[in-house]
């Protein structure tokens, strides 16, 4: 479930797969540092929903992944892998600075060259570590990490780890959890039939309305409201809004209803710049990537003024029951046929999304 919830997250179908432009130009200088720019933007991005390592195609369904080098029992949240990392930081974390110094130190010499006729750098930090008399170096962290012979029987070791996961949910007074993998499937069941997700993209052709998935799923459309909110949880890591679904799926969405032509109409000039309080059930904000974002933002900015303000400002005219041509009129834009297709696919969108609020 963790693999299905993470590949459905907007931010990762922007930023899996994100490369630079093929054709850059400008001083080489330049160009490296956008580059690098991309590469510390994707990792904060991919790193705020828990991806920090390898990404795959979201089109790959979790029966396949072992195809791709990694191993499904790892997904499923239960055991984990630490990576090389994980390891750093558990030693950032919890040595105190005298102990992280000396650790620092080692490291760093370890990754000297080795000198001619001596013992290889490595060995020699090896051997300083052992050495150090610091009782915080044989302390334990405080994540439940624990190395687990393989050569040992399988009998002895899952009685040894059951009782061991007892232990530790009576230390951090967690209570036992049920299975729900069922339940949350019907869920997702539920978030694809409305958002149209299908082969790692969501297509606007395939969505479905509330009524048609009740119907198609044979559950009262209360249920469908409810499986909905779950899975928008589950995805988002936020409670389901209308505000705060428009932030997380809204760019997204929006980049695949309309073209350049018609978010160009929808990207106004202000007299006045003003601001406005943000909400604080807003999302974090993608501002730019490929697969429909780079089109997006490319028009983006007009007297300081951004297609996000300009999607603010269609949520608040929507939620005011205003029509296509007060909108238009508010935004100061031409009418034109893509802007007001553009208008009647986000209201459509927005108002089956409001659920039962």
């Amino acid at each position: 479930m963790r693999w299905e919830v993470t590949r459905r997250h907007p931010s990762y179908l922007v930023f899996w797969n994100a490369q630079p432009p093929k054709s850059l130009e400008g001083p080489e200088d330049l160009k490296k540092t956008l580059i690098e720019n991309l590469a510390s933007i994707k990792q904060v991005a991919l790193g705020a929903i828990g991806v920090s390592e390898k990404t795959i195609d979201p089109a790959i369904e979790f029966n396949d992944l072992g195809d791709v080098g990694i191993e499904a029992e790892w997904l499923s949240g239960v055991v984990h892998p630490v990576s090389m990392r994980g390891l750093a930081s558990l030693l950032v974390s919890n040595l105190p600075k005298d102990s992280l110094q000396k650790i620092g130190m080692a490291i760093l010499e370890a990754g000297l060259d080795d000198e001619l006729g001596k013992e290889p750098r490595k060995i020699q930090s090896l051997a300083k570590i052992a050495s150090y008399d610091h009782p915080d170096l044989n302390s334990f962290p405080l994540k439940s990490i624990v190395s687990i012979n393989p050569n040992a029987s399988g009998r002895k070791v899952q009685p040894e780890i059951a009782s061991l996961l007892k232990k530790w949910k009576k230390e951090h007074q967690l209570p036992e959890k049920r299975d729900r993998s069922n339940s949350e499937q019907s869920c997702i069941e539920v978030w694809d039939l409305r958002e149209g997700w299908r082969n790692g993209v969501y297509s606007p052709s395939l969505e479905l309305r509330f009524q048609e998935i009740a119907t198609k799923l044979e559950i009262p459309l209360t249920t469908a409201h409810a499986r909905y909110k779950r899975a928008f949880e589950m995805v988002s890591g936020h409670t389901y809004s209308v505000s705060n679904w428009f932030a997380l799926v809204g760019p997204i969405k929006t980049s695949r209803y309309v073209n350049a032509k018609a978010l160009g109409g929808l990207s106004r000039n202000l007299v006045e710049k003003t601001t406005r309080d943000v909400p604080s059930s807003r999302l974090g904000r993608i501002q730019d990537s490929d697969n429909g974002f780079i089109e997006l933002n490319s028009i983006a900015a007009r007297e300081d003024h951004s297609v996000w303000d300009s999607l603010n400002d269609l949520e608040e005219l929507f939620s005011a029951g205003k029509n296509n041509a007060q909108i238009c009129t508010a935004l100061n834009v031409k009418p034109t046929k893509e802007c007001l297709q553009a208008l009647d696919a986000l209201r459509e969108r927005l108002q089956d999304g409001a659920l039962d609020e």
